[in-house]
């Protein structure tokens, strides 16, 4: 459904819309979830990219997606990057 959702959304509203941010987060907890760690961190990086590039870097959804970006590197057990993100 979130493939469904994503394509529906980058068709009407451009692929760099705030929305496909969300979108990309959500899809990143289902890889996290299924234990596909890099494919987690591969649509967190989407969603950050878009969030800065739209919205800015001071949005109040960014602390959302480093949050969700340091929690990926921590289950990969990279700490040093998981901290990076937790402290941003």
């Amino acid at each position: 459904l979130y493939a469904m959702a994503k394509t529906s959304l980058e068709r009407s509203l451009g692929a760099d819309h705030p929305m496909l941010a969300i979108i990309h987060g959500n899809i990143a907890a289902v890889y996290e979830n299924l234990g596909q760690l890099p494919l987690a961190l591969e649509e967190t990086r989407i969603a950050q990219r878009i969030m800065v590039k739209e919205a800015g870097p001071d949005h109040p959804d960014m602390p959302i997606i480093y949050n969700s970006m340091g929690t990926v590197f921590s289950t990969m057990e990279l700490s040093d990057s998981a901290l990076h993100y937790f402290d941003l």
